[in-house]
């Protein structure tokens, strides 16, 4: 008796179930790293897995665009789009009001950048993406100083 093969779109579902749970263990590997307690999120692994979210969102989409994969591109949007939502509903609580105001225009502005080049410019996109993923590296890197900064300073 010769095994049944499994259709495309089995294939395609143990794929994305694949990919879901490696991307679960991938964040808790990343919250784990940053120094989270077990039933204590700290602010650090907070915008740590926001951040990672964000980077492999960014990452899917543009290699989606480059390879011209639609699913790969929405799953990277998102992915991109659930980091956005974590930051303004989850990440941005523990701001003063000054840094939440210059994260959202920052996120705003790359954001917008991202949109105008993918129009006007295709031929860029790569570029761009390298420049955007070492920009928003350089932002959660201050995020967490300020936040370090404030804690070692008794600052709630």
């Amino acid at each position: 008796m010769r095994p049944r093969r499994l259709a495309s779109r089995d294939v395609g579902a143990l794929r994305g179930a694949g990919a879901l749970s490696a991307l679960y263990l991938a964040s808790l590997l990343v919250v784990d790293l940053s120094g989270a307690q077990p039933h204590d999120a700290t602010q650090t692994s907070q915008l740590a897995l926001s951040a990672f979210w964000a980077v492999l969102g960014f990452g899917s989409l543009v290699a989606g665009l480059a390879r011209e994969v639609k699913l790969l591109r929405l799953a990277g949007l998102g992915l991109l789009a659930l980091a956005v939502g974590k930051v303004f509903i989850v990440d941005l609580a523990a701001l003063e009001s000054i840094w939440r105001v210059a994260s959202f225009l920052a996120l705003g502005l790359l954001l917008l950048g991202f949109v105008l080049f993918r129009w006007t410019a295709p031929h860029l996109l790569l570029p761009l993406a390298i420049v955007v993923a070492l920009g928003s590296q350089a932002y959660w890197i201050g995020c967490l100083n300020r936040i370090r900064r404030s804690r070692a300073a008794g600052m709630p």
